[in-house]
């Protein structure tokens, strides 16, 4: 269930916090605002650690996320999964390879 208790009609990421690293390449591919098309959806975050210490985890905003799996797809730690809307969760996929090539 999304964050606070209601069902989400859209599928959402979201991060075990065990295995991210805090490595922030999900960062690198947050999608384009469509309200702000020279900003970046602000759907993930570095929580406990800054862009040039990286010694937190990414956290995702359920609420701001699309649901366009970019995330999930570059997540060298395979940490992010999907959320579907009836409440399962979709399997991993393998990371296509910001890092694994």
């Amino acid at each position: 269930m999304a964050a606070g208790g209601k069902k989400s009609s859209k599928p959402v990421a979201f991060i075990d916090p065990d295995s991210c690293t805090g490595c922030a390449v999900c960062l690198e591919f947050r999608p384009v605002d469509p309200k702000q098309r020279d900003a970046t959806l602000e759907c993930i975050f570095l929580e406990g650690g800054t862009n040039a210490q990286l010694n937190g985890i990414c956290v995702i905003d359920q609420v701001a996320c699309v649901g366009c799996t970019q995330c999930v797809l570059y997540c060298p730690w395979e940490a992010i999964q999907m959320l579907l809307p009836d409440g399962s969760i979709q399997p991993t996929v393998q990371a296509t390879g910001y890092l694994r090539g």
